[in-house]
């Protein structure tokens, strides 16, 4: 783990945070990162590379340009490519689906084995299965929050 402190790093992360509007408490609805963590990536600290990955899938962000960013070595294996091609697909066809039915709640399906394991098969069969629960009415009406 890099254990010295990244200012372009942290500038990456502030302006990726701004761009949609995110504060650091706000974020981890997204992202899963608790805001402490959140605030040392501000600042310059990539910290675990788990952290890293995890910044970069919720915004559809390149992992390799986010892992050297935060001085990690790039991946080269096909594999793991394979993967981020088949969840950066699903999140892209996740989002649609939340766009087109705002007024569900759906929530967002965990996979077997971790989403660095998700290939392209699996990922069409989880947005089928949504699609399908959105047909059959499975998806309860999204709260309405009292202002």
């Amino acid at each position: 783990m890099p254990e010295y402190s990244k200012p372009e790093f942290g500038e990456a992360v502030r302006r990726v945070l701004q761009e949609h509007g995110l504060t650091l408490r706000a974020q981890r609805i997204r992202t899963g990162i608790d805001h402490t963590t959140m605030k040392s990536m501000c600042d310059g600290i990539p910290g675990r590379l788990e952290k890293i990955e995890q910044f970069a899938r919720a915004f559809s962000l390149d992992l390799n340009e986010w892992r050297r960013l935060a001085g990690y070595e790039p991946v080269e294996d096909a594999t793991c490519r394979q993967a981020v091609n088949a969840l950066d697909w699903f999140m892209e066809q996740f989002r649609r689906i939340q766009q087109a039915y705002p007024h569900l709640f759906i929530p967002l399906p965990s996979f077997q084995g971790g989403a660095q394991n998700l290939t392209m098969l699996g990922a069409e069969k989880a947005i089928r299965a949504i699609e399908e629960g959105i047909a059959e009415g499975i998806f309860e009406p999204r709260p309405v929050e009292k202002g």
